[in-house]
């Protein structure tokens, strides 16, 4: 009875004992349209999303940093509207994860030539090209 116990922890542990492959650097746009492109595995889709909301709310939260210390938002002032300015894009309202993960896809299938570049200055390129922002307070 205990080897059969033992045999099934190992069998379940296994896995996790496996070396795992890191990424050294930062994730690269090809890496990134593996994982997300249709007939991506469950895994790589998770992973599709989970990096291009976490490359967006980098971009905001190290914008808005950057704009505090530098002085650039003033008393009373919308820190949203200055920090769209900044970053270059103002996404609609309505627009789903969904959307934006195609969008993400179409600009990284158009510009295979872009590749090689890290994936969240394309996910950025991406927003810029889709939603510019029009006014001056970033609407």
């Amino acid at each position: 009875m205990r080897n059969s116990f033992l045999g099934a922890m190992l069998v379940c542990l296994a896995p996790m004992l496996a070396p795992v492959h890191a990424q050294a650097g930062p994730l690269r746009g090809a890496d990134l349209f593996d994982a997300c492109k249709p007939g991506a595995s469950p895994v790589e889709s998770a992973s599709c999303d989970a990096y291009i909301l976490g490359a967006i709310e980098g971009i905001g939260f190290g914008g808005l940093i950057l704009l505090y210390r530098g002085g650039a938002v003033k008393e009373g002032e919308d820190a949203g509207a200055v920090l769209r300015q900044a970053v270059g894009f103002c996404t609609p309202d309505g627009v789903t994860q969904e959307g934006t993960r195609q969008l993400v896809i179409d600009y990284l299938a158009a510009n295979s030539d872009a590749h090689g570049e890290e994936a969240r200055v394309l996910v950025w390129k991406a927003l810029v090209d889709s939603y510019p922002c029009l006014g001056q307070d970033g609407d």
